[in-house]
């Protein structure tokens, strides 16, 4: 056998190699395990105090969307103090509405009526696989025109971690709908975060794993990362956005919310970074000012939400 032979095997093996490493982070990413509801209270109660019987005692409503074989299913909480004032929180990866619980009961006592949901794949929702944000930003815009056409006009907050946070800013392409965004520990890019990800597993490998990656991605669910891209909506886009980032995040870089706070051409636009806070640590770290932060921020938006609502009439 000639020299090239052996050259041509051993390429054929990493490369086969390379597409198998592929194969198994994709399905880890778009499908993974999924968790009961025990689990993930067990979970959220080993990182933080969450008040789950305060969100138990409360009114809640269930829903359930269906989006072509897509089902979200979700909770509205409407708050006892009357108001038009509505939060919609997305959790993030691997995770599902009771994650999103510590949030939720901020909210509340801040004012808000809320509305949870399961994003698609995780919890009671249903789906074939989660995509890092190319469909959740298109679930999301769904979830907001229900609430819209169900209660009116609205003041509306979107609140987002991780996925859930880069989904919401990437759901102002489709809708102009919410009056501001928190985002908490989101990435500027679907692309860069996966390529990051994979470069930590296989470093050597990473550009050919990447390039597999993407193309099993849309060969399996028609998931195309490069148009979950936070940042880019966000430059030909002026709505509010309050970042929120740990600078120990060693998942999801600070400079990910620093970059899109940069970008940012709203005036009200805020960036609140936590010392020391890995990810989506920031509210267990210092849970009185994340919600100082939420409320200032919100309260201001209001006013110019406010004032545009009177110019109008």
């Amino acid at each position: 056998m000639e020299w090239y032979f052996y050259i041509l095997i051993i390429l054929g093996v990493l490369t086969l190699f390379q597409f198998v490493i592929a194969l198994v982070l994709t399905l880890v990413v778009l499908r993974p395990r999924k968790h009961s509801d025990q689990f993930i209270i067990n979970r959220q109660l080993d990182r933080e105090n969450v008040d789950y019987l305060f969100f138990d005692n409360l009114h809640k409503e269930d829903f359930s969307l269906q989006l072509g074989r897509t089902t979200i299913v979700g909770k509205y909480i409407v708050n006892a103090e009357s108001t038009n004032k509505w939060v919609i929180i997305s959790h993030g990866h691997d995770a599902s509405h009771l994650e999103s619980v510590k949030y939720l009961n901020m909210y509340y006592k801040l004012g808000f009526n809320c509305l949870v949901f399961d994003q698609r794949y995780f919890g009671r929702s249903v789906s074939s696989n989660c995509s890092l944000g190319y469909y959740e930003r298109k679930d999301l815009v769904a979830v907001i025109d229900m609430l819209c056409d169900k209660y009116g006009e609205i003041f509306l907050v979107l609140h987002g971690e991780s996925m859930g946070a880069s989904s919401s800013i990437c759901a102002l392409e489709f809708t102009n709908k919410p009056a501001c965004v928190v985002a908490d520990c989101a990435y500027a890019s679907a692309d860069k975060f996966v390529y990051a990800v994979i470069k930590k597993v296989v470093k050597l490998f990473a550009p050919l794993v990447f390039v597999f990656a993407k193309l099993i991605a849309f060969l399996s669910c028609g998931c195309r990362l490069n148009k979950v891209s936070p940042i880019k909506v966000i430059k030909h886009n002026n709505t509010p956005i309050l970042f929120i980032h740990g600078t120990n995040d060693q998942l999801v870089s600070v400079n990910n919310s620093i970059d899109m706070f940069n970008a940012s051409t709203s005036k009200l636009t805020r960036l609140e970074l936590f010392d020391k806070a890995k990810h989506v640590e920031s509210h267990q770290l210092d849970s009185a000012r994340y919600a100082l932060a939420v409320q200032d921020f919100t309260n201001k938006v209001y006013l110019n939400y406010q004032h545009i609502t009177d110019e109008n009439l």
